[in-house]
């Protein structure tokens, strides 16, 4: 409770500081296991691939991108703010990281769906506007990087109109989620064992030993990489409160079945995003839903997800797709902190036993570049 004239007040308390026991090592491991094969996953894998380093990537689930990373597409797309906190520096580079992963997959013939021709975020209102034609004039952002434009200019560039003043971000993009994810899995050094649910971890002579339900030893190593999500906290049960699920839920439909639909440009994002796909599919969402784990696809979030459509533009809804009930939309879960950064690094005192988890919906932008800097400290 406030004081005074004031309903509320913030209180700060601060606690002594974790010191964490540096262990320096000698040469890198020999092998490594990381738990997970998402995005977050499979770019540590990779980061730790290139470094000569045998992989065993484990994952609960039968298929490659059945979790989060599993969308037909994501955007990537970077964060401002007049301050340039955290998570603006992780998506500003995070960005130009895995732009420049992926086109050498796609160089090296990997089949990876992506471009990276721009990406517009229009502003929510009035007030938003304000801050971010704000954070315009005081950072003086190179063009090629983030542009300020109003909505007549925007219109022009998308291909749609629409009626607020936003960014365009020039080398932002797209990526197939599930094609990246099975690019970096062909990596030689990478080994994939899927099927495969990890029930219990313990430390045993030196080294980190995972269990199955029934008791079987599934691995032992001296470095583990847990980057299963949620799911950290089921092998580590002090990020039960510090790791959120939240259900999200994206849905698209099939351009060429819809008449009067205009062709997006390149990614449009407002309280929401869309994207129009080469294969015919125009991808909208997503719900957020904080707790709720049902993975189950709703109809009432479906509706949700048109109204952020029609936020973007009033071009991209008509009765086509507001009568259209056939089921084409999918559901996950995504895993937050509770200050939306991502939880990198090395246990406090477990020498050995790293966390790659916390990416909420910016795993995409700024994974790869994080896995660098977790294979860099298990090397």
């Amino acid at each position: 409770p406030g004081f005074g004239l004031k309903k509320h007040r913030l209180v700060a308390v601060r606690r002594p500081m974790m010191r964490s026991r540096k262990t320096r090592r000698d040469k890198p491991p020999t092998s490594v296991v990381v738990i997970g094969a998402g995005i977050a996953g499979l770019t540590t894998a990779f980061a730790l691939a290139r470094r000569q380093v045998d992989v065993m990537v484990i994952d609960a689930a039968a298929t490659l991108g059945d979790g989060a990373s599993g969308n037909p597409a994501g955007v990537l797309s970077p964060l401002l703010s007049r301050d340039c906190h955290a998570a603006t520096l992780l998506t500003q580079m995070g960005l130009g990281f895995a732009r420049e992963q992926i086109k050498q997959l796609q160089q090296a013939e990997f089949s990876v769906p992506a471009a990276f021709d721009g990406v517009v975020q229009l502003a929510r209102d009035t007030i938003h506007a304000q801050r971010q034609q704000q954070i315009a004039d005081e950072q003086s952002y190179a063009p090629e990087f983030a542009q300020w434009l109003d909505s007549s200019v925007l219109s022009g560039k998308v291909g749609i109109e629409v009626t607020e003043p936003g960014w365009l971000f020039p080398s932002a993009g797209w990526v197939s989620p599930r094609d990246w994810l099975a690019a970096l899995q062909a990596h030689p050094g990478i080994s994939l064992r899927m099927n495969t649910d990890v029930a219990d971890l313990r430390f045993e002579d030196g080294f980190w030993c995972g269990y199955s339900v029934s008791g079987e030893e599934l691995f032992s190593s001296s470095c583990v990489v847990l980057a299963n999500a949620g799911a950290v906290a089921s092998l580590l049960p002090e990020f039960e409160s510090v790791l959120t699920a939240c259900r999200g839920q994206v849905d698209w439909i099939d351009r060429s079945d819809s008449l009067g639909l205009e062709l997006a440009q390149m990614p449009l994002m407002r309280e929401g995003y869309m994207l129009d796909l080469p294969d015919g599919r125009r991808l909208f969402g997503a719900s957020f839903k904080p707790g709720d784990q049902d993975l189950s696809w709703r109809v009432d979030e479906r509706m949700e997800n048109q109204e952020r459509l029609a936020a973007l533009s009033a071009d991209l809804v008509t009765p086509t797709i507001q009568d259209d009930a056939e089921h084409q939309g999918r559901v996950s879960l995504r895993a937050t902190s509770r200050d939306r950064l991502p939880i990198v690094g090395e246990m406090p005192g477990q020498s050995g036993l790293m966390v790659n988890t916390g990416h909420g919906s910016r795993g995409l932008t700024w994974c790869p570049l994080l896995a660098e800097v977790l294979a860099a400290s298990c090397c």
